[in-house]
């Protein structure tokens, strides 16, 4: 559980340095654009990572999957946004 916390907060903290990067490089109008798409993502990752802690809830297991579903979202968010300052693929 630890070190799928580890592992999520990794992804995580990548993402907030992408974002500001993201905030010091990109135009006011598609920066407003991207925050409200930045938004309603962390609502749909908020509910799947609750989502998939859920079918463990109350066990051990739970942390870990609520952390791996986080860190798998949150990768895939990553490249997604990355793709703005011009990289590709995964």
């Amino acid at each position: 559980n630890v070190l799928s916390n580890d592992i999520y907060l990794i992804w995580d903290g990548l993402l907030n340095d992408l974002w500001a990067v993201l905030k010091d490089t990109l135009d006011e109008k598609t920066m407003n654009a991207l925050l409200e798409e930045q938004r309603a993502w962390i609502t749909m990752k908020e509910a799947e990572v609750k989502k998939a802690g859920e079918a463990f809830a109350g066990g051990s297991m739970a942390p870990l999957v609520s952390n791996q579903k986080g860190a798998e979202l949150t990768r895939t968010r990553v490249y997604e946004l990355a793709v703005y300052l011009g990289f590709e693929g995964n």
